[in-house]
């Protein structure tokens, strides 16, 4: 029976890519059905796509599926990965009402627009927002078991400031953060080789995690 496995924040560009990599080369003793959340409709389109490339160009296949919807996320998740940033708990905590899609400009080609959060709501102070997302992800149901990845909702105090952190991805990609999701709009494109983000990450320690939470369950 598969193990369901949530990346919550899945459109945070300095950890998506190196969790998605990771997961595309991981051999455990049960399969994993992967399920991408984010509040931000955009980043999440443009890192599934990330997702299911590197799925069919890794070593690993296994089902993934995307959401907006913070309740279906969690819904019969048995592993929880926290990867939010502060756009992911701001938006969290104080939900937008649209936001720009990715635009087809010719087939095979997309165009990564961000939608500036000052365009929609005002921003929360970080720590609030943080708590508000937080409480969210608690009251909604999320499993006992979740690790935090990277970037994500930061020191506390909120309801789940005492979970474990993995201490990786350690940083991102590039410096320039800002120029993430235009390299990951081309590696989807086929625009830039997804070779070196797969081995760069077979030795994640991600996957040593999932493989010890693996041998709990089955005693």
């Amino acid at each position: 029976m598969a193990i369901k496995i949530t990346l919550l924040g899945a459109g945070n560009p300095c950890v998506s890519p190196q969790v998605l990599a990771a997961l595309a080369t991981y051999f455990g003793e049960r399969p994993l059905d992967v399920c991408l959340y984010d509040p931000d409709p955009e980043r999440l389109d443009l890192h599934a796509r990330l997702a299911r490339f590197l799925a069919e160009h890794g070593t690993t296949r296994y089902p993934i599926m995307d959401t907006v919807d913070l309740e279906s996320a969690l819904m019969d998740t048995s592993l929880l990965l926290g990867a939010l940033d502060d756009n992911g708990a701001q938006r969290i905590a104080s939900p937008r009402p649209h936001s720009k899609p990715l635009k087809k400009r010719l087939p095979n080609e997309w165009s990564f627009e961000e939608q500036p959060l000052e365009d929609e709501l005002p921003k929360l102070p970080e720590e609030e927002a943080r708590t508000r997302a937080a409480e969210a992800v608690h009251l909604a149901g999320g499993p006992e078991m979740l690790v935090m990845v990277g970037t994500n909702l930061g020191p506390g105090p909120h309801v789940l400031s005492h979970l474990p952190e993995l201490g990786w991805p350690s940083q991102p990609i590039l410096e320039d953060v800002g120029a993430l999701p235009h390299l990951i709009l081309r590696w989807v494109r086929g625009d830039d080789s997804i070779a070196n983000l797969l081995v760069e990450n077979e030795q994640s320690p991600l996957k040593g995690w999932i493989d010890r939470w693996m041998v709990t369950v089955s005693d």
